[in-house]
């Protein structure tokens, strides 16, 4: 995929911007991919500690379609990154629950999303159906 490809990007750079361009205090990445593709080198989204650029506080990943209370800090990138995954098909709304600098993880919850209860949007509806 080459560099104009809107679907790719690189990690690595991307968070260097967040906290060298744009000062971001925390970067949280959500990602589709597993975590064995963000942290394994199976992905063009590949999670690294170099020394150079701090990875993301927080990753949550998704395509496993499961949800635990607790969460992963991968050994390699040395405690820096808490990792959580994020259920599946908008069942959910993920709660992650994490101090002021990303450093320690406090606690999670998911909560239901009731969508019988939710009146669908007609104008929606109607496009859709067209």
């Amino acid at each position: 995929m080459g560099d104009n490809d809107p679907t790719t990007f690189n990690l690595r750079d991307t968070v260097a911007a967040l906290r060298n361009t744009y000062h971001c205090d925390m970067v949280v990445l959500i990602s589709h991919e597993t975590q064995s593709q963000l942290f394994s080198g199976a992905s063009d989204a590949v999670i690294i500690d170099d020394g150079v650029v701090k990875p993301p506080e927080v990753v949550i990943s998704g395509h496993w379609h499961t949800w635990t209370p607790t969460v992963w800090r991968p050994a390699f990138l040395h405690g820096k990154t808490i990792v959580a995954e994020a259920a599946s098909y908008m069942e959910y709304i993920g709660e992650i629950h994490i101090d002021s600098v990303g450093t320690r993880y406090l606690g999670a919850q998911k909560h239901a999303i009731l969508c019988d209860s939710i009146a669908p949007d007609t104008s929606v509806l109607t496009l859709i159906s067209n």
